[in-house]
C-alpha cells in the first residue's frame, strides 16, 4: 500500500471515528437532557443549536464527500462567529480561540472548494477541537466569575 493510500485511509478512519464519537456524545448528551433538564429556551441555547445543526452539515458533508453541503456548514458558522451573541467573553484567549475557529472555517471552505476531502476532514477535525477547548474555557470563565 503506498503512502498516499495510506494517509487516505487514516484520515478517513479519523473522520469516522470522529463522527461516531460526536454522534454518540451528542445522543447522550440529548438523552439526558430529554431526561433530567428542562428545555432551555433563551436566545443563546438556540444560537449555539443553530450553530450544531451547521457542524452537522459539515459532518454529513465529510461523510458524503459533498463538498457544497461542508461549504453550507462551515459558511453559516463563520457567519454565525461573528454575530453579537457569539462575544460571551472578551479575554485574550477567548479572542485567539474565536480567530483560530474562523480561521478553521476559511480552510475548511478552501478545502471543500478544491475537492480535498481529507484535507478538510483534518481541518474539521483541528475545528472541532478549537470549539471543545473554547466551549471549557467559558464554563471554567464562568465559574471563576462566580466565585
Amino acid at each position: 500500500m503506498s503512502t498516499r493510500n495510506s494517509e487516505r485511509t487514516l484520515v478517513k478512519g479519523a473522520a469516522a471515528l470522529l463522527a461516531v464519537v460526536v454522534a454518540g456524545l451528542s445522543w447522550m448528551s440529548w438523552t439526558a437532557d430529554a431526561r433530567d433538564k428542562p428545555k432551555r429556551s433563551d436566545a443563546l441555547s438556540q444560537k449555539m443549536r443553530l450553530k450544531l445543526d451547521a457542524s452537522m452539515k459539515v459532518l454529513e458533508g465529510l461523510s458524503v464527500e459533498d463538498a457544497d453541503l461542508i461549504r453550507e456548514g462551515a459558511n453559516e458558522m463563520a457567519e454565525q462567529s461573528q454575530a453579537e451573541f457569539w462575544q460571551v467573553l472578551t479575554d485574550p484567549d477567548y479572542r485567539d480561540f474565536t480567530r483560530d475557529f474562523r480561521s478553521s472555517m476559511r480552510r475548511l471552505k478552501a478545502a471543500a472548494e478544491k475537492g480535498n476531502f481529507d484535507a478538510a476532514a483534518l481541518e474539521w477535525i483541528a475545528a472541532t477541537k478549537c470549539c471543545l477547548d473554547c466551549h471549557k474555557h467559558v464554563r471554567s470563565t464562568k465559574v471563576d466569575l462566580k466565585k
